[in-house]
């Protein structure tokens, strides 16, 4: 039996007296099914030990996730590879394009991912971790792509109409929608 030993702190000693109570059991505990079992038990605890993946790496916490749009750097030079990728591939955008990009779920950008990663870590350096000391990038997520900010460069303001001719127009508005009530009701 699972003798109670208070909170666990640590979910590897957890997962082993799991494990060893299941095997007294005679019962195979599946991945999915010991997810399930961490996620209804477990809560996030920022004192507790951190998780750590089958290979020591620390698990991330999809809680904590978060995004960046990191600007193409000015002197940015696009790698051979990824022009030769675009030759080759059928979900290619056109070829002349100057930065030519892969459309479909199997988009092979990881040239351009490659030959950005000293600017993503720069600006990771410079923005990110002086405020979040234990983030990090995970490269095989990494997504190119573009920004085309339309209200930024087509949008031009027009400043509404004075409130005096706002409210003249209400004014009519509600003068003929009771002419209108008035037919209807007579």
């Amino acid at each position: 039996p699972l003798e109670a030993k208070g909170r666990y702190m640590d979910r590897e000693v957890f997962e082993a007296d799991l494990d060893r109570v299941a095997k007294l059991a005679n019962i195979k505990l599946s991945a999915p099914i010991k997810k399930a079992i961490f996620a209804a038990l477990g809560e996030r605890d920022p004192d507790a030990k951190e998780c750590l993946d089958s290979k020591g790496r620390p698990e991330p916490d999809s809680e904590l996730r978060d995004t960046e749009n990191i600007p193409l750097p000015k002197a940015f030079e696009i790698p051979k590879a990824f022009f030769d990728a675009v030759n080759k591939h059928e979900n290619a955008a056109h070829k002349g394009a100057k930065l030519p990009m892969f459309f479909g779920p199997d988009k092979p950008n990881e040239h351009l991912v490659a030959a950005m990663q000293p600017a993503i870590d720069a600006y990771m350096a410079r923005e990110v971790l002086p405020h979040v000391d234990d983030a990090w990038v995970d490269y095989d997520k990494t997504k190119v792509g573009y920004e085309i900010p339309i209200n930024r460069h087509f949008y031009v303001y027009k400043p509404p109409r004075p409130l005096d001719e706002i409210e003249a127009d209400i004014t009519a508005l509600e003068g003929e929608i009771a002419g209108l009530l008035k037919g209807l009701v007579a």
